[in-house]
Formats: C-alpha cells, structure tokens, sequence
C-alpha cells in the first residue's frame, strides 16, 4: 500500500518561491514563474501575501525577503541552550588563537552551523554562519556522530546526498572512539577523515573535501546521557593547522568543549 501523501501544495508553493528569493536575492514574478513551474498569476498571489504578512518586500519590480527572517533566526538560535553557553567562550577561543570556530547541531541529518567567529584574517569555515550540511561530511558532523546510537546514524545516512557507505562511516566512527593519537591528516588515504582522543575528550581531524587548502579540527559537545548535542570545530588553512600548532590549538578546543559541557551540566 503507498504511502499517503499528506503536503499541503500550497506550503509547498509557497517554499518553492521563498527559496527562490533567497537564491537570487531578488527576483520578479516572470522569472519565479519559469523557475518554479508555478503559474504567474499564482506566483503573484503569492507574493502578495507574503508582503502582506512582512516577509517580503518589494523593490521596484523585484521582491526580496524581509529582515523578518533575520528576527525569527536570532529567536530561534537565542532559544538554544548550547548558543547561551557556547558563544562567549568560543569568541575567546577565536581571538586566541586567530582561527575561525564554529558551533554545529545536528537538525534533520544535517549539521547546521549555528554561530560563527573569526578573526580578519582567518578563512571562513567549510560552511558559513546558518548553513548546513549532510552530518556526515564536515569534521564536526563526524564528532557529533561519534556520540550518537548506531541506529541514528544509519538513519541520517538513508537518502542523505553524497551518502558514503554505512559500513564505511561505522568503522570511521569506530576508530574515532578508539586512536588515542592525533592521525597526520596527509596520511596513505589523502583527502579522507582522520581522529583522535586527547586529554579523555574524543576530537576528529580533517581536510575539508571542497577546499584541499582548508583543515577543521573538532570535539563534541555532550549531556549527562554522553550524547552528543553539537560539537565545536576549528578551521583553519592547512600553513594554519600543521605541525604542532594542530596538537596546541586541539588542547584549547578540547578546553572550552569540556567548559561548555560543565557549563551545561550545571
């Protein structure tokens, strides 16, 4: 028997024009219309409500999303517990050691950079503040990982894009729980995911796969149930990140992982 279809296809509509706008940052009813399948005349009635209700504005013949996305962002985020214990601990962290780092949660199989911080000269991250990502394919998604059930992780892998293997990622998670040494991040599999366990708190080592100059070093966050409900994640360029600048820099992540865990605790 199918499963029964339950999507409302006018939310769904309506999401098909919003992320249009967010693509283009602004856009006309003509082109929305030929991007999105959605007839003009709908794609006008649309928009219409939209802007009546404050999510978008117009400017000229373009509409645009308003600022009232921006407001429900902070909310959420100001909302998150780990946010209100993470951020003033990790703008000391960045400012120490001029690298960028980054709060991740895990949201439907995805990591989602939650907060950001950088100095001037430091790269931006594999993903910029409010992106996201399959969970698996960042440093900090595997960090977050490695603390999760065996069957979420099966989970988060079915249908996920660019998906490795489940046995395959198993077994990185197994070896992330296990190697009690950092793994040269350049070894005999070049580009792919080493770990490893400093000062009893598990942090993973990697090269990002979109950008061969960029490294991330990361550690979960966990609760009294030893769950991981996000990680933190140093990145950095590989000049950045090498020799035993990666071993002093995952000393002071590991710190301020167990700090917020402490934190949280309390």
């Amino acid at each position: 028997m199918a499963t029964p279809n339950h999507h409302i296809k006018s939310i769904s509509k309506t999401f098909a024009i919003l992320a249009e706008l967010e693509r283009n940052g602004g856009t006309g009813v003509t082109e929305i219309a030929r991007r999105t399948d959605i007839p003009k005349s709908s794609v006008y009635k649309y928009l219409a409500t939209l802007k009546s209700l404050g999510f978008v504005t117009k400017k000229g013949n373009q509409y645009v999303l308003s600022f009232r996305f921006f407001q429900l962002g902070i909310r959420i985020r100001e909302r998150c517990t780990v946010y209100q214990y993470a951020r003033s601990r990790i703008d000391r962290l960045a400012e120490e050691i001029g690298e960028t780092v980054s709060l991740i949660v895990e949201e439907n199989g995805d990591a989602v950079y939650l907060y950001q911080t950088r100095t001037t000269e430091a790269p931006r991250g594999p993903v910029g503040e409010g992106g996201r990502i399959p969970i698996h394919v960042p440093a900090a998604g595997k960090a977050i990982l490695s603390y999760r059930p065996l069957d979420e992780v099966e989970t988060y892998l079915e249908g996920a894009e660019g998906s490795p293997s489940v046995t395959g990622l198993l077994d990185e998670l197994e070896r992330i729980r296990d190697q009690r040494l950092i793994i040269d991040r350049d070894g005999p599999n070049d580009g792919e995911y080493s770990a490893g366990l400093l000062q009893g708190h598990r942090h993973v080592v990697s090269r990002d796969r979109s950008d061969d100059s960029l490294h991330s070093i990361a550690v979960p966050i966990r609760n009294t149930d030893d769950y991981a409900v996000a990680a933190l994640e140093v990145s950095g360029s590989a000049s950045a990140l090498d020799g035993g600048r990666v071993e002093d820099i995952a000393t002071l992540l590991v710190e301020t992982g167990g700090a917020i865990e402490t934190d949280i605790l309390d």
